[in-house]
């Protein structure tokens, strides 16, 4: 039986989940001091590798998309090779390459085939792109007019525009306040020489994370983990503290756009995602605007009221102070009413705490969603890529379930008071609101909660 569906069974009938084994990570450390975690999986005769560097968009320093750029290059060409004749290599034996930069990490990535033959293929070619990278005046320009495109292309889309406003107040002259993918001008002003200092700096051994997952032997992994990154020089390990607080005042900045919905993105920085505190804080959100129909907002705000498209909360995964965010479309017509809405529906939540069956219902969707998150190499990867990236303990998975489990009522009621306020929220909005007054349509409005809720309400 697909493993998937066994998982979901279990869930719809109320069963344990001892069908569904943990993971056993196996951690170990390269000649070169690189950590490795490696999981062992037989379900298909392929390997999933991931270099995963504190290369991140946080390190890009005063020139925006630095790290976005340099990660580019490694679909570029290498060695003596064009990009085009690594993408074929690549296909001719059956192997996915790829890159991805986020505010925290960048990483390069391969899918291969167990086979012998084709295994040392690929990972002969993966390292040549990992250690060799070209850096023509050509693709220098090219890639920088692929940015440039995509940053132009995020400009027309009102929820992107929103989620970049929000983390820039809410992160306020800190290094995850900016864009990965950085702005106009930075990108400009970035040349050949600092990207390649910027390789040369943060893609080092020591800098470097190995994840592997597959159907191969802890001995082949590390042999494999070697192999990869030959030839990269040692260099040292990065750390960033990001030192961001939460807003102590209420802030809305409401940004026109031509369109006949209004985007919202609504929050504050909340828990330390390695706190005790964290795990009560996830069933919390579960029950708010968690996936599913079902949740709070959902069931108010859309199916009880039609006030939106869209509502769904998250507690956001970062290493420190982790953002809890409420996302929702709306009307124009109906944008005030459907924040206010949700404002409202929250501070009920906050005050009044869980029943014992939202409680249960909310633990057993988040452990039957954890378990099935084993249900493929990918999702094995995606699974160990969170645990590295975020620096949770190494037991994590394994009692993940039981620290669900452990969420009382009482300790969801404390943390909803301890790290959640709306009135202290920042709200962002784009659209055409139909908020206060026309000349507070302005992009770039700041207000205080407080006023904007009051003339909201004296309309």
């Amino acid at each position: 039986m697909n493993k998937k569906i066994l998982i979901l069974l279990l869930i719809f009938f109320g069963l344990p989940f001892k069908a569904v084994a943990i993971p056993t990570i196996e951690h170990w450390e390269t000649s070169d001091q690189t950590p490795i975690y490696f999981i062992q999986s037989n379900s298909v005769p392929m390997v999933e590798i991931k270099l995963l560097f504190n290369a991140g968009s946080a390190y890009d320093g005063a020139s925006f998309g630095l790290a976005a750029l340099t990660n580019a290059f490694f679909a570029e060409g290498a060695g003596n090779l064009t990009a085009q004749a690594i993408a074929e290599n690549f296909d001719e034996i059956g192997a996915q390459f790829d890159v991805e930069v986020d505010k925290s990490t960048a990483s390069i990535n391969l899918l291969t085939l167990t086979d012998p033959v084709k295994l040392s293929s690929a990972l002969s070619l993966f390292n040549i792109v990992v250690s060799q990278l070209n850096f023509s005046e050509s693709t220098f320009t090219r890639i920088k007019n692929q940015q440039l495109v995509a940053i132009k292309d995020r400009e027309q889309q009102p929820n992107i525009i929103a989620k970049e406003n929000f983390y820039q107040q809410l992160y306020n002259n800190t290094p995850y306040a900016h864009p990965v993918l950085g702005i106009e001008d930075s990108i400009n002003a970035i040349t050949k020489q600092q990207v390649m200092q910027f390789y040369q700096h943060f893609y080092t051994a020591r800098n470097a994370s190995i994840l592997i997952v597959g159907d191969i032997s802890a001995t082949q992994a590390k042999t494999i983990a070697e192999e990869v990154i030959k030839g990269l020089p040692v260099g040292e390990r990065q750390a960033l503290t990001i030192k961001a607080k939460p807003l102590t005042q209420g802030k809305l900045i409401n940004i026109h756009f031509p369109a006949n919905q209004t985007y919202w993105w609504l929050g504050n920085l909340s828990v330390d995602n390695l706190s005790s505190d964290s795990f009560a804080l996830i069933v919390a959100n579960q029950i708010i605007g968690g996936s599913g129909l079902t949740s709070l907002l959902a069931e108010s705000v859309r199916e009880q009221h039609s006030l939106t498209y869209d509502i769904s909360s998250e507690l956001v995964p970062v290493f420190g102070l982790q953002p809890f965010i409420i996302v929702l479309q709306s009307k124009n017509n109906t944008a005030a009413q459907a924040v206010l809405l949700t404002k409202k529906i929250l501070a009920n939540f906050i005050t009044e705490g869980p029943t014992s069956l939202q409680l249960e219902q909310a633990k057993k969707f988040l452990i039957g969603n954890f378990y099935i998150s084993f249900a493929s190499n990918r999702e094995l990867m995606a699974s160990l890529t969170f645990l590295v990236k975020y620096h949770y303990p190494l037991n994590y998975l394994s009692t993940y379930a039981q620290n669900i489990n452990d969420v009382s009522i009482k300790h969801v009621r404390q943390v909803l008071e301890q790290y959640l306020n709306p009135e202290i929220f920042l709200l962002v909005s784009v659209g055409n609101p139909d908020l206060v007054t026309n000349n507070k349509k302005a992009s770039s409005t700041l207000l205080p909660i407080p006023t904007v809720i009051n003339e909201l309400n004296n309309q």
